[in-house]
C-alpha cells in the first residue's frame, strides 16, 4: 500500500493547483515519545475505543473548516496544531503521537461536522481546494504510520448530499467519496482538479476501503444517525 500512496502524494504535490503543501511535518520527538509510554503503541492502535465523541468535538471540527478559508499553505499545520490543543484538553493527552491521533480522528469522524449545514471537515475541504493539504500533508504524511493497518478512516459522514452548496440547511447524508464522485466529473472544476480527485478516489477505494453511503451496513448507518441525533442536542 505504501508504494501506491506514495505515487499518489508525488503526483498530487507536482500537479495541485490549490495549495502549496508545507514543509513534511516533524515526527514525534522523544518528549512525545516518553509522555506516552505508558500505553504501548500496538496496544493503542488495536483498542476499540468506545463510541462516545469528544467533548467540543464540533468546535473543533469548526476550526478546522475555517483553517480552509485562511492561509492555504499552512492548513496542514493549523489542523495538526488544533487537534493537538483538542487532545490535550478534552482527552487529557499531552502530545499525542500520530497512532493516537488517527485513534482520536477516527472515533470522532462522524461528529466532526462544520456550520449549520453539517458538512463533513473532509467534504468541506474540496470546497476550498484545502484537500492537498488536509489529506495529502496531514493524513498521508505526518499521520501515515508503519503499520500500515492502522489510518484515518476517510468514510466520514456529511449532510451534503441533494443539496446546493448555496441551499441553506443540511441535506442528506452521504460520505466522502459521494461528494467525491461528484466533483470528479463537476465541469464547473477545473481537469486537473477533476482528475486529482479521480486519482484519490482510485486510491481511497483499493487502500483506505473507501466506501459510498450505499455500501454502510445497518449497523453502520446507524452510528451515523447516532452522530446527528447527538450533534442536534448539544
Amino acid at each position: 500500500m505504501r508504494i501506491h500512496l506514495l505515487l499518489v502524494l508525488a503526483y498530487l504535490s507536482a500537479f495541485s493547483i490549490h495549495a502549496t503543501p508545507t514543509e513534511p511535518l516533524a515526527s514525534s520527538d522523544n518528549k512525545t515519545l516518553e509522555s506516552n509510554k505508558q500505553q504501548p503503541i500496538k496496544q493503542q492502535a488495536n483498542k476499540t475505543s468506545p463510541q462516545v465523541p469528544s467533548e467540543k468535538v464540533d468546535v473543533l471540527a469548526n476550526q478546522i473548516c475555517a483553517y480552509y478559508t485562511s492561509n492555504a499553505s499552512k492548513v496542514a499545520e493549523n489542523v495538526k496544531r488544533s487537534v493537538i490543543n483538542h487532545m490535550k484538553k478534552y482527552e487529557k493527552i499531552s502530545n499525542p503521537t500520530p497512532t493516537q491521533m488517527v485513534t482520536f480522528l477516527n472515533r470522532n469522524k462522524h461528529y466532526m461536522t462544520c456550520g449549520d449545514d453539517d458538512t463533513g471537515y473532509m467534504v468541506e475541504s474540496f470546497r476550498h481546494g484545502a484537500y492537498d493539504q488536509l489529506f495529502n500533508v496531514f493524513m498521508f504524511d505526518y499521520l501515515l504510520l508503519d503499520d500500515e493497518s492502522l489510518f484515518v478512516d476517510i468514510n466520514a459522514i456529511s449532510y451534503t448530499a441533494g443539496k446546493e452548496n448555496t441551499q441553506s440547511g443540511p441535506g442528506k447524508p452521504e460520505l466522502t467519496l459521494d461528494y467525491m464522485d461528484r466533483e470528479s466529473i463537476n465541469p464547473a472544476n477545473a481537469d486537473r482538479m477533476r482528475k486529482e480527485i479521480k486519482d484519490l478516489i482510485e486510491f481511497f477505494e483499493g487502500d483506505l476501503g473507501g466506501k459510498r453511503y450505499h455500501e454502510l451496513t445497518e449497523q453502520e448507518k446507524q452510528a451515523t444517525i447516532k452522530a446527528k441525533n447527538y450533534n442536534d442536542n448539544h
